[in-house]
């Protein structure tokens, strides 16, 4: 009988005792509140753990235990050999010595070593297994991915994500495009992994219900399901401390990032005909704010201020960064699906939160270019929208009016 996808990377997990942890770059809460409940989970069943994630990471998330165990980069997946070979007499010790900080010397005695007799060879993986979390495309996780492809292909890959966009790049996927969060979908899974409930401790707890409150924007968005608040009771049961969440996440800004959203709001602009709003920081701005792209919620801007605004359907929030320009959109109307206008830009993500990356780009040389390609698509929804419409005439009218009397 073929083992479910579930079943697959239970298996997985349970046989493997080196476990490397990936989630996207520039990770939000649920990527690094899943990043480290997993690790907890997987070291409180004796397993080793490796995490990583490229870009910058939110350090408002930085209450979170093992927050500072995130590398942004993956420094070793493989072993090294180096081979000597013995033609010109056996090997007796060797010894090494470091000889600066980037030179290491081996020291062999017993035989005459020249350059042709050594050799490097890559040896087997340091990691049994890799756990992809909270990622809907490979190109998310760069340049870790291109770094070490060989890692990707010799070991087994399992991904656990909740985007509607997932391409399902791993070897084994689990992808619940209904959860609210893949915060949602670990708690099952950390359950079955420990065979009870009991798996899920306090700090494991806080870092899930973390990763839900972010996903969900503390329950205020559209995707808040039942389950989804079901879960989070749960979590609350276990011990989450969900007040501290708030207070961290939620209701605690610098002063800087009060300074970068008063300039996000000072910039609004409308496109009244398309019906939506749109502001945009540049590198100047941040400067300006005294913020910088790692200590700064911009989001927060978007969820708890430029969100509110009334008789618009959706809102961008462009942002311009050393590597190139973000974008972010928040969606208001329940009808608007902003994951569909964040892919015209090679983005992704939900029908109610979505955003893109254009790399190596300035915000003064693409932002008109964005907005002008979102207004041409809102017209071209519009017109198919219209042409979808019946076309009922004033004589058909009358003659539905004259068969209901």
């Amino acid at each position: 009988m073929e083992l479910s996808p579930k079943q697959q990377a239970l298996k997985i997990i349970s046989e493997s005792s080196n476990i490397l942890l990936l989630t996207h770059s520039d990770p939000d809460g649920d990527a690094v509140g899943c990043i480290l409940a997993t690790k907890l989970v997987l070291e409180n069943l004796g397993k080793k753990v490796t995490m990583a994630a490229p870009g910058q990471i939110d350090q408002a998330l930085n209450f979170l235990p093992g927050f500072d165990q995130i590398q942004n980069k993956l420094e070793a997946a493989n072993e090294s050999k180096i081979i000597i070979s013995e033609k010109n007499g056996k090997v007796g010790t060797i010894s090494w010595k470091r000889i600066s900080d980037d030179k290491v010397e081996l020291i062999l005695t017993g035989s005459k070593i020249t350059t042709n007799d050594v050799s490097v060879e890559k040896g087997a993986s340091l990691f049994d297994a890799v756990v992809i979390l909270d990622t809907a495309i490979q190109d998310r996780l760069s340049p870790i991915w291109e770094e070490n492809a060989d890692l990707f292909y010799e070991v087994p890959t399992v991904l656990i994500d909740h985007h509607p966009a997932n391409t399902q790049f791993a070897k084994v996927n689990i992808v619940d495009i209904t959860a609210a969060a893949t915060a949602e979908i670990l708690v099952s899974i950390f359950e079955a992994l420990g065979k009870s409930s009991n798996v899920i401790t306090k700090e494991i707890a806080t870092c899930l219900l973390t990763g839900l409150m972010t996903d969900t924007s503390s329950f205020m968005n559209s995707n808040t399901t039942p389950k989804a608040l079901t879960v989070a009771a749960q979590l609350v049961a276990a011990g989450a401390d969900q007040q501290q969440i708030v207070r961290v996440v939620f209701n605690t800004n610098s002063l800087s990032t009060l300074r970068i959203w008063g300039r996000a709001l000072s910039y609004i602009k409308e496109d009244h005909e398309n019906k939506f709003i749109w502001s945009s920081l540049s590198r100047a701005d941040f400067v300006a704010s005294g913020a910088d792209d790692a200590n700064t919620n911009t989001s927060g801007v978007m969820n708890n201020l430029l969100k509110t605004a009334e008789g618009v359907d959706f809102v961008l929030l462009l942002k311009e960064k050393n590597e190139g320009v973000y974008g972010s959109f928040r969606s208001i109307s329940a009808t608007t699906d902003v994951a569909m206008i964040a892919r015209l830009f090679g983005g992704g993500g939900h029908t109610g939160a979505a955003a893109f990356q254009m790399k190596d780009k300035k915000l003064q040389d693409v932002e008109m270019e964005i907005i002008n390609k979102i207004r041409a698509f809102r017209q071209s929804q519009k017109q198919a929208a219209q042409r979808q419409l019946p076309n009922i005439s004033v004589t058909d009218n009358v003659q539905d009016s004259q068969n209901l009397q």
